[in-house]
């Protein structure tokens, strides 16, 4: 099963240091990350506005829990977007890349 995780962050150094070090371990085969996102959420009662870094992780069951263990271990946040979407259709050679990149 193939999976696609996301995650925001606040900052763009950020999230290419987290993406680099997401492939160097192979817990995502592609790191996507997409700037000027805003999110408006409820935190502690107030409604809050801030501009973040979108971050979209390919990769495969296998290795989905190794990879959410990993984000909220470097994650700033102290409560970080963490959502998996089951991927149901995939092109079969980019399914053949995802698992040759993560073997």
């Amino acid at each position: 099963m193939y999976f696609q995780v996301e995650t925001s962050c606040d900052d763009k150094t950020f999230a290419k240091e987290l993406g680099r070090e997401i492939i160097q371990r192979k817990l995502g085969a592609c790191v996507q990350i997409k700037e000027n996102v805003e999110s408006i959420y409820s935190w502690e009662g107030k409604i809050e506005s801030e501009v973040e870094v979108l971050i979209s992780i390919k990769t495969i069951e296998p290795r989905i829990n190794l990879l959410i263990r990993f984000i909220k271990e470097k994650h700033t946040y102290d409560t970080p977007q963490i959502v998996a979407i089951r991927l149901e259709k995939l092109d079969a050679a980019y399914k053949s890349w995802i698992d040759k990149s993560l073997s």
